[in-house]
């Protein structure tokens, strides 16, 4: 991407990995995981890191990405039926620590933030559409509309 860094967090899961082979060779993207594989575009370069995480405004500050695709987090609605805790701590709180980050860089990154269908909960209108009426009955539902 012409203009900046794109820094992806999540980059090892189902959507992050999508999210990256998307970008053009030679972005300069940077993959953010908890878990490093190889990466399938050499071009690409992966950090280990699992958020939330006290070195994440060094590397913010270090890499002044001028996006961020926010793909990092706990995608599981019957884990958080289960370990609400754990579901909470990879959503709102990984969610302030990137943008505190980005604050105190001082940059003037975009956040791409993902959500889920789970925010809506049980919707009268299928199929649901963005601005229907929120109505999560799941933690990890609750999470994401936080």
């Amino acid at each position: 991407m012409a203009g900046g860094t794109v820094l992806v967090t999540g980059a090892t899961g189902f959507i992050g990995s999508h999210v990256l082979r998307a970008l053009p060779p030679g972005s300069g993207a940077v993959g953010l995981a908890s878990s490093v594989y190889p990466s399938s575009r050499d071009a690409v370069r992966l950090v280990r890191m699992t958020l939330p995480h006290p070195d994440l405004d060094e590397l913010i500050a270090r890499l002044r990405p001028a996006v961020v695709v926010h793909c990092a987090g706990v995608a599981s609605v019957g884990l958080s039926m289960t370990s609400p805790g754990v579901d909470f701590q990879s959503g709102p709180p990984v969610v302030f620590q990137l943008y505190d980050a980005i604050r105190k860089a001082g940059t003037d990154t975009r956040v791409v933030q993902l959500s889920s269908a789970a925010v809506y909960g049980n919707p009268g209108v299928l199929p649901v559409a963005e601005h229907a009426p929120l109505g999560p009955i799941s933690p990890y539902g609750w999470h994401k509309r936080m």
